[in-house]
C-alpha cells in the first residue's frame, strides 16, 4: 500500500479517496482495541466529493469530507460522557410525552385545533432499530412516533428533546424556519443537540459498545 501511496499521482481521484480512508483505518486499527468493524466496510460511491458507509448490510451516503472529520474526531477524540437513565419502555416515553405537552403548552396551545387533536391522541413508541442519522420518526398517518433504540437509556432531557422536535412535525412538515424558530424554544437546546449528534456519530463508527459501558444515573430517594 505505500508503493500505491507512493504513486498517487497516477491514481484516479476515486482510488485516491479509497487509499486515504485506508491509511485512516490502519491508524485506526492501531491506536484503538477491538474497535468496531466499521472501517472495513467503507464502501465508495461513483462521485470524489461522497461515499457510504455499509452497516449491518444497509449502506448511508455520507459527504467524504465529514467522514474524514468525523473519524478523525471519534478516532481520536473521546465517546460521548453523560450518565445513563433508566427509560426504556414505550410506559416511560408516554410519560414524558405527556410532561412535554404540559411544559410546552404554551407552544402548542397556538395550534390550529385539528393539530391540537392530532397532538393530544399522538402515540409514542421505541423502534426496535438502531439508527445511524435520526433520534426519532413522526408517521403522520398513524400519528404515531418512533423513537430509535439508539436513545434508549440516554438522559431524560436528550430524549424528550427528540420528543418535542417530532412533536412540531404534527404542525411542521418539513425543517422550515419557522420549525427551526420554535426547534430553539426547548430548554437547554443548543446542550441537548450537540449531545443528539455526538451519540449519533458514536454510533455511526461504534455501534453502542461504549456507549453501554457509561454509568447509570443513581436514583435519588
Amino acid at each position: 500500500m505505500k508503493e500505491n501511496l507512493s504513486l498517487k499521482n497516477n491514481f484516479h481521484k476515486d482510488q485516491l479517496v479509497y487509499v486515504e480512508l485506508y491509511k485512516l483505518r490502519t491508524i485506526a486499527k492501531a491506536r484503538i482495541e477491538n474497535l468496531y468493524p466499521i472501517y472495513a466496510d467503507v464502501v465508495l460511491l461513483s462521485k470524489y466529493d461522497n461515499t457510504s458507509l455499509k452497516i449491518s448490510g444497509r449502506r448511508f451516503p455520507i459527504n467524504y469530507n465529514r467522514l474524514k472529520g468525523e473519524l478523525k474526531d471519534t478516532i481520536f477524540g473521546k465517546s460521548p460522557c453523560f450518565q445513563r437513565s433508566l427509560i426504556s419502555s414505550s410506559e416511560e416515553l408516554c410519560v414524558l410525552l405527556c410532561e412535554i405537552q404540559r411544559d410546552y403548552s404554551n407552544i402548542f396551545g397556538k395550534w390550529l385545533d385539528v393539530e391540537k387533536e392530532k397532538l393530544s391522541s399522538v402515540k409514542i413508541e421505541w423502534n426496535n432499530r438502531v439508527t445511524y442519522h435520526k433520534g426519532a420518526h413522526y408517521n403522520i398517518r398513524d400519528n404515531i412516533i418512533l423513537v430509535s433504540k439508539t436513545f434508549q437509556n440516554t438522559p431524560e432531557q436528550l430524549i424528550k428533546f427528540i420528543i418535542y422536535h417530532e412533536l412540531l412535525h404534527i404542525r411542521y412538515k418539513q425543517h422550515n424556519k419557522f420549525f427551526r424558530l420554535f426547534e430553539k424554544q426547548f430548554n437547554d437546546f443548543t446542550k441537548m443537540r450537540q449531545l443528539f449528534e455526538d451519540i449519533l456519530k458514536e454510533t455511526r463508527f461504534f455501534g453502542k459498545t461504549r456507549i453501554n459501558k457509561l454509568p447509570f444515573k443513581k436514583e435519588t430517594s
